[in-house]
């Protein structure tokens, strides 16, 4: 799903509002079409769009067709060749992207069976377990807390705090100065001399002011760790990011990693005698690179303490005098994809408070989060009671809907009744599959896209305990590129589906190592030669051609003016000169679609 952050779901939205917009509304003769076929679909062929998930304009080549019908069984097969629906539109990206693509897509699931649940998992279901139970209450965030709440410890203090702020502050403010105008300023101008595609931003980087931090506590206790635990600060600057932005990288990280070790150079003797104006015990022990950030390690840790920060202000309202505030109850209600007045509301607000997109109508909203071609199938051989209950083996702190059959649903969360957020999610035999997740921005320090992912894998833990096969959770798209997107690589341990093979591969350490030095862009994920053979989803190209040889691709269904007749039979009314056309549009598709295509009804336009 697109979430946990919500603010990941930006570049999903996008690129599939990009996708929608050829789209796509069924006329009533295609409503009508074929009753008796289980899927019936109308191919798009390839056509471009831009990237969703980042700021490139570049365009990129997809595959598309229009479903009228969908059955989840051919869902479950067409998500395991990369496809991804939107609306009524199935897409999936063409095999070169892999190569060219500024933010490659790669299908991402999780097996529920192996998931482990980390402590940083953890964490926002302990929060949200104590805010159930009234241990506290949420208080807005003051103007000051804000500009505080971010990764890198602000050092910059503003002149009219002074007087509340500590000498610690007061020494990492100086440090800051220190080595942004003594150190890693003049680097950049001396860079500068070497690349004369910074000469424009060189002057506004200087105005900008400085651009080193402190850096944040978990950085300093791997560097400390690393050291075999010496005491260090850590300060750091990311100023490499966008410089490679202003010289147009392509591979914005190698870039700025190959930045950063320019910037360093040999500025290591100068840094030693940077800050002799300092306290004796603070020194520059080092200046390194690391994935794109110049980091300079000082000696002198405890000079840093802060001893200010318990005078900020608590964005919680703990509980006084043993008192509780009141208790709240959790309820996940699930029902058929359909459009809703109270949901659609609860988007209107998310997107304009989350994504500040202010142009949000009903009709948008329907082509992209409530139409779906997937039939609902009840499970009718089974009665409710039948469906066990998950709560106290589960990670939710409230119980899980019940699983009552496949198609396209929508799961409300409620607090004391209210909508608070709603899942959209897709389940078929093997999986759940997560679309998207939106919220109430007034709930945002409950994290309740962190809770959604592992409701939905709580959910198919249950569903497995009826339909064994269904025991994966499909997440979307993987975008090593976006780190919007990196989310999705925590849930351990996750599988990538390989483009090359169409294999499943274990995302673990070696993988992602090779996902990194490869920029994110890899065709191949699988190490094995049967996959160097195989081949399957980049010779597409070659299997059409085998289909037209063989005539394999005669048998598939056609509809012609609401009448199904095998594509062979067709071929031999139709006019000789548009035949080649003909043939190498339906063997294009049949190859695209695999072995399901068989069983489904090709409409033609």
């Amino acid at each position: 799903m697109a979430s946990p952050a919500s603010a990941t779901e930006e570049g999903q939205a996008e690129e599939e509002e990009n996708h929608t917009s050829l789209n796509l509304k069924r006329t009533s003769e295609e409503s009508r079409a074929a009753p008796g076929a289980s899927s019936v679909v109308r191919d798009l062929g390839q056509y471009a769009s831009t990237c969703g998930y980042c700021d490139s304009e570049r365009e990129h080549a997809n595959k598309g067709m229009v479903a009228l019908k969908l059955s989840h069984e051919h869902y479950q097969a067409l998500l395991d060749r990369v496809w991804r629906r939107c609306g009524n539109l199935l897409y999936r990206c063409e095999p070169e992207s892999y190569k060219t693509h500024c933010c490659p897509l790669y299908s991402i699931r999780i097996d529920v069976n192996r998931f482990a649940l980390s402590n940083k998992q953890k964490k926002p279901l302990r929060r949200l377990l104590s805010y159930l139970r009234g241990e506290w209450e949420s208080k807005p965030k003051t103007k000051e807390e804000k500009e505080d709440d971010v990764e890198m410890t602000e050092a910059i203090v503003k002149e009219d705090h002074n007087s509340t702020v500590c000498s610690a502050c007061r020494r990492s403010e100086s440090v800051c100065k220190q080595l942004w105008e003594g150190l890693l300023l003049p680097s950049i101008r001396d860079y500068h001399c070497k690349c004369s595609n910074l000469a424009e931003s060189l002057e506004a980087i200087s105005k900008a002011g400085n651009q080193v931090r402190r850096s944040n506590k978990k950085v300093e206790k791997e560097y400390m760790k690393q050291s075999g635990g010496g005491s260090l600060a850590i300060f750091s600057s990311s100023i490499c990011f966008p410089l490679a932005k202003e010289i147009k990288a392509e591979n914005a990280l190698r870039t700025a990693e190959h930045l950063a070790k320019s910037l360093v150079g040999d500025r290591n003797a100068k840094a030693q005698e940077l800050l002799e104006g300092e306290s004796p015990e603070v020194r520059v022990l080092d200046v390194q690179a690391k994935s794109g950030f110049v980091n300079f390690l000082l000696s002198g840790r405890e000079s840093f303490a802060c001893s200010c920060k318990a005078s900020r202000t608590v964005r919680r309202k703990k509980k006084e005098d043993g008192k509780k505030f009141k208790e709240k109850s959790l309820t996940i209600e699930m029902m058929p994809s359909s459009f809703l007045e109270e949901e659609f509301q609860l988007y209107r607000k998310y997107q304009v408070s989350v994504h500040n997109d202010k142009d949000v109508n009903p009709e948008e909203y329907k082509r992209f989060l409530v139409e779906s071609p997937i039939d609902y199938e009840s499970l009718s051989s089974i009665t409710s009671s039948q469906v066990p209950n998950l709560r106290s083996s589960t990670h939710m702190p409230c119980e899980i809907p019940k699983f009552t059959g496949y198609g396209s649903f929508h799961q409300q969360y409620r607090l004391d009744g209210k909508l608070v957020a709603v899942g959209v999610i897709d389940v078929m035999k093997n999986c759940l599959s997560s679309k998207y997740f939106f919220w109430d921005p007034e709930l945002a320090f409950l994290e309740l896209g962190k809770v959604s992912s592992l409701a939905e894998i709580d959910f198919v833990m249950q569903a497995k305990q009826y339909q064994s096969s269904l025991h994966y959770y499909y997440q979307g798209y993987y975008i090593h590129t976006c780190p919007k997107m990196a989310y999705k690589a925590d849930y351990k341990p996750a599988e990538l589906l390989c483009p090359n093979c169409l294999r499943w591969v274990d995302f673990d350490d070696k993988l992602r190592r090779k996902m990194r030095d490869n920029g994110g862009r890899l065709l191949t994920l699988c190490e094995d030669e049967d996959c160097q053979r195989m081949q399957m989803f980049e010779d597409e190209e070659n299997e059409a051609k085998s289909l037209i040889a063989s005539k394999r691709h005669h048998d598939i269904t056609c509809m012609v003016y609401g009448q199904s007749v095998p594509f062979g039979k067709l071929l031999q009314v139709v006019d000789p000169k548009y035949i080649a056309d003909l043939e190498g549009q339906v063997s294009k598709w049949v190859a695209a679609c695999g072995p399901q295509a068989a069983n489904m009804v090709y409409k033609m336009n």
